[in-house]
């Protein structure tokens, strides 16, 4: 029989030994049902049933029977000391028998089975192969290395198709205004660029103006005009002399220069 049908079957069960009597032993004591050892002290007892069987505490963490549980542990049902809270159970056997979970990848025990990981029938928590999640990342990042716009991320399934538009940012162009794909069986890291409108690698430095004083140019002096105008000058014109023409002279009227200008007639000889 087991504890059960044993004591269906009106017998008693034997805690101490795990087995079905009619009666208890010496040193042991019956409620009914159970043969309990007579109370003792706890270090007495060895084993969680006989400590628990007379009404003593089993200590988890050092499986040790106490009268009552030690600061940060409190009895179950059963009147056995669990540490409250998963994450003080550093054991997978101690994780799992206070009904929590057993993480595999972390090693770790945990209120719930994380993402992606699916519990099995001994409350351990291993990695779902059937609905496999990876993560995707899209950085949006200006060419000086700073953050032009929040990441995107989320976690899909293998085989899983995605398309994100990439965040419009004043005056700047990305180098993919869409991304898209499939979620393979790795997380995906993708960083998109933005570069500055006009094909500036960096920002420029706003330039500081200065006021500018326009050239002075040279007056120019107009010309002096005499407000009387005068007539262009030009030399007058000599009226030309007409050249005499000389008179025809005969040789008989030479004129002697001794005469005065009188003419005398001579005779010719013979």
């Amino acid at each position: 029989y087991d504890a059960g049908s044993c004591i269906g079957a009106g017998f008693i069960w034997n805690e101490q030994n795990n087995s079905c009597v009619s009666k208890c032993p010496d040193g042991y004591t019956s409620d009914g049902q159970y043969c309990k050892l007579v109370k003792q002290n706890p270090s007495e007892y060895k084993t969680k049933d006989a400590c628990v069987a007379v009404g003593y505490r089993w200590n988890e963490t050092n499986s040790s029977c106490v009268e009552s549980c030690p600061s940060g542990s409190s009895a179950d049902i059963n009147g056995v000391c669990k540490i409250n809270g998963a994450s003080n159970y550093k054991d997978k056997e101690s994780c799992v028998t206070n009904k929590f979970k057993w993480d595999e990848t972390t090693a770790m025990c945990v209120s719930a089975c994380p993402a992606g990981t699916k519990e099995d029938t001994n409350g351990v928590c291993k990695k779902d192969d059937s609905a496999a999640t990876y993560s995707i990342i899209i950085r949006y990042v200006k060419e000086d290395g700073s953050e032009a716009a929040p990441s995107y991320t989320a976690t899909l399934k293998e085989g899983e198709a995605y398309s994100v538009t990439s965040p419009l940012i004043d005056g700047y162009t990305a180098d993919a205004t869409t991304v898209s794909g499939t979620m393979g069986k790795s997380n995906i890291d993708l960083t998109v660029k933005y570069k500055k409108n006009g094909g500036e690698s960096t920002p420029t430095p706003t330039p500081t103006l200065t006021p500018t004083t326009p050239p002075t140019k040279d007056p120019t002096t107009p010309p002096t005009t005499d407000p009387t105008p005068v007539p262009p000058t030009t030399e007058p014109t000599t009226p030309t002399t007409p050249t005499p023409t000389p008179e025809e002279t005969t040789p008989s009227e030479t004129a002697d220069p001794g005469d005065n200008g009188q003419v005398e007639n001579v005779e010719p000889e013979g």
